[in-house]
C-alpha cells in the first residue's frame, strides 16, 4: 500500500497525486519505469524520481523510520 502513494514527497499533495493517478501512475514502480512521462514540471519530477528511488531502497531494507519521517503525522 505504501508504494501506491506519493504524498510523502515535498511538493506532492492530494491534487498532484490525483494528477499522477489520472495519468496512469498508480505506484512507485510506474513512476520509476517511465519518468519521462510524468505530468509535472521538471524540478518536481526530478525530486519525485529521486525520492522514490530512496523510498524504494528504504522499503527494501525495512528502514521504516526513513519512510515514517517523510509522512505528515496525519498520514502516518
Amino acid at each position: 500500500m505504501i508504494s501506491h502513494t506519493f504524498q510523502h514527497i515535498r511538493g506532492i499533495g492530494p491534487v498532484a497525486e490525483s494528477r499522477l493517478m489520472a495519468a496512469g501512475f498508480a505506484s512507485w514502480a510506474d513512476v520509476l519505469s517511465k519518468p519521462e512521462r510524468l505530468p509535472l514540471g521538471r524540478a518536481l519530477a526530478d525530486e519525485l524520481v529521486a525520492e522514490l528511488t530512496r523510498s524504494a531502497r528504504a522499503l527494501e531494507e525495512n528502514d521504516l523510520e526513513y519512510l515514517i519521517e517523510r509522512f505528515s503525522t496525519s498520514e502516518q
